[in-house]
């Protein structure tokens, strides 16, 4: 991710919903869109799409405990929600502490999506992305330049 460009992503596409946090975007997915405590990037910069990262801080010492709040305050609902098993992302500024998850809408589309968190400070940052399976595969590499791309003073 150290071969970014202005093409690719610029300093003045950063989050801002933090003090300590720096969160990019690609040129594309901005401007953000505030939502509650998120702060929301769509594709194409489009408000509304199932495609998406969102990124948010919560006071938190564990990120388990986070990623556990955030799964049952959104899919407690949810009977298509399923999810892979927990793991660490060592990342190029943070490890990480996520769950990816499959749902489907009311329409039958099936998305794929992430919840990543890492603590600083007594602080949880929470990155979440969210796609349709057919296009997973193509945006990778825009949610990975968030994660990667996210340093903390």
């Amino acid at each position: 991710v150290s071969d970014w460009s202005s093409d690719v992503c610029s300093s003045d596409l950063y989050d801002t919903h933090s003090d300590d946090a720096n969160f990019p975007i690609l040129e594309d997915w901005a401007p953000g869109f505030s939502a509650g405590d998120w702060s929301i990037y769509y594709e194409d910069g489009v408000q509304g799409s199932n495609t998406y990262i969102g990124v948010t801080e919560r006071r938190a010492t564990n990120a388990s405990d986070v990623i556990g709040d955030l799964m049952v305050e959104y899919f407690s609902n949810d009977p298509t929600v399923q999810t892979e098993p927990q793991s660490t992302y060592y990342g190029e500024e943070n490890t990480w502490e996520y769950v990816i998850f499959h749902i489907q809408d009311e329409t039958g589309t099936a998305y794929t999506g992430g919840i990543y968190v890492t603590l600083n400070n007594g602080n949880a940052h929470v990155i979440w992305f969210q796609a349709p399976d057919s296009a997973i595969s193509q945006l990778v590499n825009a949610f990975f330049v968030t994660i990667d791309g996210c340093t903390i003073e």
